[in-house]
């Protein structure tokens, strides 16, 4: 079977898996976030800092994961044909 049969038939496409728009969205500063019982923003520890850069490479990872796995399913597919 060529690639382009195996194109045809995979409904994958590297491009919607590699662009996210939530990746290069500005967000907001990590300095002041939330807000008081007063009304005031109040300042955000340096562990809450770590924790969130932590949670966005830890999902970053999760995603290069998937895609890899997606694309060693359609090398495989390819290769039994």
């Amino acid at each position: 079977m060529n690639m382009q049969k195996v194109q045809e038939k995979s409904d994958f496409n590297w491009a919607n898996e590699v662009i996210d728009n939530n990746m290069n969205s500005p967000e907001p500063s990590l300095h002041s976030q939330g807000t008081s019982s007063r009304g005031s923003k109040r300042k955000v520890s340096m562990m809450e800092k770590l924790e969130k850069q932590y949670e966005r490479l830890n999902s970053g990872i999760e995603r290069v994961s998937e895609v890899l796995e997606r694309g060693n399913a359609i090398a495989k597919k390819s290769s039994n044909s």
